[in-house]
């Protein structure tokens, strides 16, 4: 799950694997805005700098990211910034 915490979305892991995001973006007013990427550690919380962006993602903002899955391949996936 992701949440906005000022100008960074902080993802949340809570499986009992590690989740490498391979790309990540967050669309405000109509602009995708490029997130760094990481590895989120098992049961944890990642923060994750946005790039260009001053402000904290309004809720219901689309997250569009990438993940590798077991077999090294990117696979890609859909969410938004909960409230």
């Amino acid at each position: 799950s992701f949440k906005a915490s000022g100008a960074a979305i902080v993802v949340h892991n809570p499986t009992p694997y590690y989740v490498t995001i391979t790309d990540i973006r967050v669309t405000v007013g109509g602009v995708a805005h490029k997130v760094e990427t990481g590895m989120v550690a098992p049961m944890s919380d990642l923060s994750l700098p946005v790039s260009d962006l001053k402000q904290a993602p309004a809720a219901g903002s689309a997250i569009d990211y990438h993940c590798l899955n077991d077999y090294g391949s990117d696979v890609t996936f859909k969410g938004s910034v909960a409230a």
